[in-house]
């Protein structure tokens, strides 16, 4: 089971999914983790597509799974499908292209950690 999450945070949640509940997305989470718990379902993930409302929970997000007791957790860095214009996306929503470098300090302690906790990151970046 995959579950498409984007956030750590109430906060960044409510910004990035507009009208969703945070309270009951973990209680959800919460369920799904207990049946991969009784290894009724082997592969419970939980995935975050990456942009600047959310990319600074990169860390948060992995102790989210950790937390909920997902074993993966899918990052894909957000791409412009063409939903608003080029100008509005690039300035709200995308990366900048030298996200891994601005990033690098969030990016190595995200994977330092789920090494530490046998978290696999599955990630098309």
């Amino acid at each position: 089971i995959q579950v498409s999450v984007d956030a750590a945070s109430e906060q960044t949640y409510k910004k990035i999914r507009v009208g969703g509940n945070f309270h009951r997305l973990l209680e959800t989470l919460s369920i799904i983790g207990t049946l991969k718990k009784e290894n009724k379902i082997e592969l419970f993930s939980i995935a975050m597509v990456l942009q600047k409302a959310n990319i600074h929970e990169l860390l948060d997000f992995l102790k989210l799974a950790v937390r909920v007791g997902a074993n993966h957790v899918a990052l894909a860095r957000i791409e412009n499908w063409h939903i608003q214009p080029y100008q509005k996306f690039t300035k709200d929503m995308a990366l900048p292209d030298d996200w891994e470098i601005v990033y690098k300090d969030q990016i190595a302690a995200a994977k330092a950690f789920a090494k530490d906790n046998n978290i696999l990151i599955l990630s098309n970046i």
